[in-house]
């Protein structure tokens, strides 16, 4: 087995950053224009899939049922929005509840 040792000085290997976690949105975080990760949950076996790509187009706010919420639309429709001038809402944008919005 070979190894590296004698042929990598330590002293010259960059140490990476460490990895940016997702974490959840709190009721009183900043969130507008931040990438989110999206948890969708399959009711049937508890399972859940985590959607990347999307950005927040609202702050946290209190839908008509009293949920928190956050307004989500893919990466690529909010660069659109956002360059193209901001008026009014975001194409595409749909709301998500609050506590399955992870902010990375």
């Amino acid at each position: 087995m070979t190894t590296l040792r004698g042929y990598i000085d330590p002293r010259q290997v960059a140490v990476a950053p460490p990895a940016r976690t997702p974490r959840p949105v709190p009721f009183e975080a900043t969130v507008l224009g931040a990438r989110v990760v999206l948890i969708l949950v399959d009711d049937v076996t508890g399972r859940s899939r985590y959607l990347r790509d999307y950005r927040a187009t609202s702050e946290v706010v209190t839908d008509g049922a009293g949920t928190r919420v956050v307004g989500v639309a893919p990466e690529r429709d909010w660069y659109a929005w956002s360059l193209a001038s901001r008026d009014g809402d975001c194409p595409h944008s749909e709301l998500w509840p609050a506590e399955l919005v992870w902010a990375e």
